[in-house]
């Protein structure tokens, strides 16, 4: 198996750092006997995960609840944020909506190579005996993403695949498939031009435009 390093890449779109809440053990009980259930299940989880309902606006629209796994994300909530990507795949899926599902797929795959997934939550699902070292979940959810986009004709969707498998490779360390998928990115980004002149990508860093964020992404991996 290739060696697979832990290192952070950028993702479409990026994720930050936030804060958790904290209580001692007695405040914590005395807290949770004024509580009824569920709500004092969620007391006794929250020096860990957080209850997955606190500041989370409850919604049944799935593109909502993407953007929501993803601000979760941002601030280390990955428990809840795994969840919500679930909920919205599930409701695109009874919808029939492929390119609706196909951006949940793509969101888990951007959630299985996060950094602080491999890190800080690594024991957690460890525990469940869930968690993915290989980075094989997020490149399986890409390559899903990627097949949906595609067979609908959503070459910018096919694009951001690409790229999120590029990276998922890089991270197992596997140059050349790496270098395939970003030479694919960037086929399919001029296509996606081709039949849309102003296609953009949600490109959250200081590159101007997905070609330009590719060809720095083949360069650090030393593509020809």
């Amino acid at each position: 198996m290739p060696h697979v390093r832990h290192a952070h890449m950028l993702s479409l779109p990026s994720v930050a750092i936030g804060a958790s809440i904290a209580m001692t053990p007695a405040t914590r009980v005395r807290f949770a006997r004024r509580l009824p259930m569920p709500a004092l299940a969620c007391v006794v989880l929250l020096s860990l995960l957080g209850c997955a309902a606190i500041g989370v606006p409850a919604t049944s629209d799935p593109d909502r609840k993407l953007a929501q796994a993803y601000q979760l994300m941002a601030i280390e909530r990955f428990v809840p944020a795994e969840r919500l990507i679930q909920e919205a795949l599930d409701i695109y899926t009874k919808q029939g909506n492929e390119i609706g599902m196909a951006e949940a797929y793509h969101t888990f795959g951007n959630f299985y190579k996060n950094e602080i997934y491999h890190t800080k939550f690594a024991r957690f699902y460890k525990s469940l005996g869930t968690y993915d070292g290989t980075y094989m979940r997020s490149i399986d959810n890409f390559s899903t993403a990627r097949a949906l986009f595609e067979k609908n004709e959503n070459y910018a969707g096919v694009t951001k695949c690409l790229i999120g498998l590029g990276n998922a490779y890089s991270l197992r360390a596997e140059k050349d498939k790496a270098c395939v998928s970003y030479d694919d990115a960037l086929g399919f980004y001029n296509k996606a031009k081709q039949k849309d002149p102003s296609v953009r990508l949600p490109i959250l860093t200081k590159y101007r435009d997905a070609e330009e964020l590719i060809n720095a992404f083949k360069q650090s991996e030393g593509c020809q």
